[in-house]
């Protein structure tokens, strides 16, 4: 079995090792829009009762998604966790570098677990998929952390592939809603099963909250799964509020596009000499570097307080991971431009290294 996957959000890691008070700190580690949803606030009263059903919820997510059917779930890893215990055992293809989870959870459920490249196109994926004779395909798109998207076209090509071969194909679209709402009509169909995450593209991830719409019995079975009072009153009320909110949904995805443009833009320029490639998915920037090299990027930026991931992928390159930060917030502002201006002019300071025991 391999070991439980590490996850972002470890400020405290970074503290242990390098000093400083949180506040001292940007921490990028995560992908998550830095300007949450201005949601009303819950009063003691909403939280005195039990949390109510989730109909209204699912019929404003329907709605967002363009979806005919839609099950809440109390976040995307929620799904992650429970869908492989509702399907037989069998040889599962997922994503590398991807979102670990899947591969972790899918492996605890009692499946084989094997690998395909992010970067493989869909004829290769199909190819592997036949080859290894995988019950399931688990992609992730955007990727996370490798930032590259599937086109809908070449999705639209693997649908019918996996379905023809009985093959389950689940796609986790938790960087999706920066882009879009909509679920695009290929992905709800049977054998597909689609993951959507709350709380990234709204800021909110405290809230738990996640939706996963295709396949109809899966769908329902997760459903059953769910329980009774599975999602906080927390997630029932801002989630209603924020996906009916379009105004707000369309003005966030304008100004993420154009923070994610500066602030990559920012990035590109410290590391375009030593990058095999860097990427964008709005709210993240992904460099692949020299494995020595990223973890010393690592070490050099937490040197300046800021806190990033770091993945290795081979023997040879790793990737580096940075969030966003608020423009609006001078003091961010302030912190990030600062830093990369000391680096960038003081190129020396970024030693090569290897990661850490607690990075490992």
């Amino acid at each position: 079995m391999t070991p439980a996957p590490t996850h972002g959000g470890n400020l405290e890691a970074a503290i242990r090792r390098f000093g400083g008070a949180p506040s001292d700190w940007l921490d990028l580690s995560t992908g998550i829009n830095p300007r949450p949803y201005p949601c009303t606030p819950l009063t003691a009263a909403m939280l005195h009762r039990l949390p109510e059903t989730p109909e209204a919820l699912e019929a404003v997510a329907r709605s967002y998604y363009d979806v005919s059917d839609v099950v809440a779930v109390p976040g995307s890893q929620w799904a992650i966790t429970e869908l492989p215990r509702l399907v037989p055992p069998g040889r599962v293809m997922v994503h590398f570098p991807g979102y670990a989870e899947h591969g972790f959870r899918w492996q605890a459920a009692g499946h084989e677990v094997v690998t395909c490249a992010a970067e493989a196109t869909v004829d290769e994926l199909m190819a592997m998929a036949e080859r290894w004779r995988a019950s399931a395909i688990v992609l992730v798109n955007p990727n996370n952390p490798g930032g590259g998207c599937i086109a809908d076209e070449d999705i639209e090509r693997l649908v019918p592939a996996c379905q023809a071969a009985g093959r389950l194909l689940v796609i986790d679209e938790a960087f999706m809603d920066v882009h879009r709402g909509a679920v695009p009509a290929a992905l709800q169909a049977p054998g597909v099963l689609v993951l959507r995450s709350f709380g990234k593209f709204f800021g909110l991830a405290g809230v738990r909250l996640g939706f996963v719409t295709g396949d109809t019995a899966l769908c329902e079975a997760l459903r059953a799964c769910r329980g009774p009072w599975a999602l906080t009153t927390a997630a029932l009320v801002t989630g209603l509020e924020a996906l009916s909110d379009t105004s707000w949904q369309r003005r966030m995805r304008l100004q993420l596009g154009e923070w994610s443009r500066a602030q990559s833009g920012a990035w590109q320029r410290l590391w375009q000499h030593e990058a095999v490639d860097i990427r964008s998915s709005v709210l993240f920037t992904t460099a692949r570097l020299a494995t020595a090299r990223a973890w010393g990027w690592q070490s050099a930026l937490a040197a300046q307080r800021i806190w990033v991931r770091c993945w290795p992928v081979d023997e040879h390159t790793a990737l580096l991971r940075a969030g966003l930060i608020d423009p609006a917030c001078g003091l961010q502002q302030d912190h990030f431009h600062a830093a990369l201006a000391t680096l960038k002019h003081d190129p020396d300071s970024v030693a090569d290294q290897e990661a850490c025991h607690e990075q490992k």
